[in-house]
């Protein structure tokens, strides 16, 4: 009866080994198409995955293509509104615009965009300073020097010289968690809300909580989204990394953990990456045009280790080096 027991422990230490290291597999890149056939910047995926906002190659118009029927149309080309945009929970895109008043004082207006009705409005008049997006889960906040403006209920995250501020409701959090720099940028939420990545300029991306404790460094990469809450993609570019020549995206783990993970090849010279709702990444690659594919954690099946080059490692595997 012992033994019995014994074996059944151990059958089930080796079930739950095995799902373990099913459920390790390191992100990889799948199903990968041209979804902006032309030079775009800034691709922005809708919640619904049916179309895709993005700017002109100058930034002076915003323009959005629908997948299901490859149409195009301009958004808006008044007021440089390619710069930023994005969607938000609520389905609606949002973007910012920018006039020189005649005190030659640069003022934002902050707008949204109805994909359905193709209605616009002003969401957040004209103010000087600067103007933030910041998606949140359910909708949308924005986040102005003088006035806000906040859709749903959900957390979001902006930075502010060397400060992170988090809003959880009208409860605020400010931290430093990497100390003085030149400033923090780019600073998103993980998907369950409980970590913050940023990029602390000069010293690299971050990992820390909501109460600003510095969990992982992650080593000098760029624009970094959330994957999940176990992987960040960003950028390897040789603006902050003389031995690249060409950029290119990788998979860090947010624990700071094992080697970067490459989800592209060197020579596709990928730029801009954005994780869409559906978990699907789009992101800008040679010749400018704008790639979307779908992001697996499955094991690599006998049909995609037959269709690899022989001679060449298989995306999706950790044979770059190890995290800067």
């Amino acid at each position: 009866m012992i033994k019995i027991r014994y074996k059944v422990v151990a059958m089930l230490t080796l079930a739950l080994g095995i799902v373990g290291c099913a459920q390790a597999e390191p992100p990889r890149l799948i199903e990968t198409c041209t979804a902006v056939p032309r030079p775009a910047y800034f691709p922005q995926l809708s919640p619904n995955g049916k179309s895709i906002a993005y700017s002109s190659v100058d930034g002076f118009k915003l323009m959005m293509r629908m997948l299901d029927t490859d149409s195009v149309i301009t958004v808006d080309s008044i007021g440089a509104p390619g710069y930023d945009a994005r969607f938000g929970g609520d389905g609606l895109l949002y973007y910012i615009t920018m006039e020189r008043k005649r005190n030659n004082l640069v003022y934002r207006t902050a707008h949204s965009f109805d994909v359905v009705t193709g209605s616009h409005h002003v969401v957040l008049p004209a103010q000087h300073g600067a103007v933030r997006l910041c998606p949140t889960t359910d909708g949308m906040a924005i986040a102005g020097e003088h006035k806000n403006y906040v859709v749903g209920k959900g957390k979001w995250v902006y930075t502010e010289n060397s400060k992170l501020i988090i809003v959880d409701g009208k409860h605020r959090t400010t931290v430093s968690p990497a100390g003085q720099c030149a400033g923090y940028i780019w600073a998103s939420l993980s998907p369950d809300g409980n970590k913050v990545v940023f990029d602390a300029v000069g010293k690299g991306l971050y990992v820390c909580d909501l109460n600003g404790k510095v969990l992982a460094k992650l080593g000098y990469y760029l624009m970094p989204q959330w994957l999940d809450n176990d992987y960040v993609v960003a950028m390897l570019s040789s603006a902050n990394n003389t031995t690249v020549k060409k950029q290119q995206l990788v998979a860090l783990r947010a624990d700071g953990r094992g080697s970067r993970v490459a989800l592209t090849e060197p020579d596709e010279d990928a730029t801009y990456p954005m994780v869409g709702a559906d978990g699907r990444l789009v992101y800008v690659g040679k010749n400018v045009e704008t790639r979307l594919a779908r992001v697996t954690r499955d094991p690599v099946t006998a049909e995609e280790k037959e269709s690899e080059p022989a001679v060449r490692p298989q995306r999706g595997r950790s044979y770059h080096v190890d995290v800067d």
